[in-house]
């Protein structure tokens, strides 16, 4: 086998631009860029499956460098073998169409830094493959290849956990904005892709990107898969409904690191247009402090105008989200004040300058005496948009009930 290719008996269909198209079939390859024997390197004539961000082509998947060995010790390398894997832990919800599935499956790889897999695939005297979670069940050590069997002994430190997306024929409904959301995205597996990459551009911390998959027929999605790692930690939305979890003095130590997460996530032009703190990930198991990340990134917007209102919109549903009770008024009110710090709002909105010729935060009780007069309305706003919120997420609830008692 030649240096740089990966090759086995079948490949996928022809591949361009990341998109699948029928037709010819290709062998099974990693395109890295190496110059055939005997032929000359062309700057005009650079390989199209490679780009210079640590990303490479794989078949007819874009994958991650760091995580090439992994899929395909796995058999995962290809759009139709990641539609064909039926194993894993389904996160189906509510209301979710069928045309979308997501799946959490643990595979094996060798860690070349903690909890980074490394390129080459660890050998297990099989594929390399850890089993796939039954639904509700705990990732199983496979030694042998086949799925489901544990190993005494295993090394659980080498398992790897990813989130699988697949969307199979999506409604015109869900992909109308698709291209208005993220510039150069034709499928909705690939604007949450765009989105992951430029996050991590720019130091937001989100799931890493691993593979891309996108068939495109007659211009249209017909189906697009979406590989990416899971953050340390739990939904926030979670941790607060634990009692046990979080005390009041823990809660405050949050206040500050998320309220900076947020604000600079606002800063830099971004919207998420659907911040709930299930959408927030915490890990308190983190030396220097508790972590925070975004996940379920594939509405966010980077709109040319920077708007208020979706800013507003974002705030509200952290707000709505939190738990009464265990985020207090005063809990609130603080986290706006240190996000108002970090000039998150956009410098032509109503809320402009709301902080000015104010003291710092106390380490006392907040009110809203204590903002501006444009702070106290941006208080108003949000709080007007949450109750917005509120009966919205009641009629949808309400619909859901109707429609499971009916059947």
């Amino acid at each position: 086998m030649s240096s740089g290719a990966l090759r086995s008996a079948q490949g996928p269909k022809e591949t361009t631009g990341g998109q699948v198209t029928s037709g010819t079939r290709r062998s099974h390859r990693l395109e890295t860029g190496a110059t055939p024997s005997g032929s000359h390197s062309d700057p005009s004539d650079e390989d199209p499956d490679r780009n210079d961000d640590g990303f490479v082509r794989l078949n007819d998947l874009v994958v991650s460098q760091r995580f090439v060995g992994l899929l395909a010790a796995n058999g995962l390398d290809s759009l139709d073998a990641l539609f064909r894997a039926e194993n894993g832990q389904s996160l189906r919800k509510a209301g979710l169409g069928g045309w979308r599935e997501r799946i959490r499956v643990t595979l094996r790889g060798a860690a070349n830094q903690p909890g980074e897999p490394s390129l080459l695939p660890l050998s297990l005297g099989g594929r390399g493959v850890i089993g796939l979670c039954a639904a509700g069940a705990e990732p199983r050590a496979c030694a042998c290849g086949s799925l489901g069997e544990a190993r005494d002994g295993a090394d659980r430190s080498l398992d790897v956990t990813l989130y699988v997306k697949r969307y199979t024929r999506p409604p015109r409904a869900a992909t109308r904005e698709t291209t208005r959301a993220a510039p150069g995205a034709q499928t909705l597996a690939g604007v949450e892709w765009h989105w992951l990459r430029r996050l991590a551009e720019d130091g937001i911390p989100a799931p890493q990107p691993v593979a891309l998959g996108e068939e495109i027929t007659g211009g249209r999605e017909a189906r697009s898969v979406l590989l990416m790692t899971a953050v340390p930690g739990d939904a926030l939305e979670r941790v607060l409904a634990n009692p046990d979890a979080l005390d009041a003095r823990a809660i405050r130590r949050l206040v500050r690191p998320m309220a900076e997460m947020v604000g600079k996530f606002h800063r830099l032009g971004y919207v998420h247009r659907d911040l709930y703190l299930s959408h927030v990930f915490l890990d308190a198991a983190e030396d220097d402090g508790a972590r925070l990340s975004l996940i379920d990134v594939q509405r966010v917007m980077r709109p040319a105008t920077h708007s208020a209102y979706r800013i507003v919109k974002d705030l509200a549903s952290l707000n709505y989200s939190a738990p009464v009770g265990r985020v207090t008024r005063t809990d609130r009110l603080r986290w706006l004040r240190c996000y108002l710090e970090t000039n998150a709002l956009p410098t032509s909105s109503k809320c402009e300058n709301p902080l000015v010729g104010k003291p710092p935060v106390a380490p006392g009780g907040l009110g809203t005496r204590r903002l501006s007069g444009a702070g106290r309305r941006l208080v108003y706003r949000i709080v007007g948009k949450s109750l917005q919120i509120r009966r919205h997420q009641a009629r949808r609830e309400a619909r859901l009930a109707e429609g499971s008692g009916s059947r």
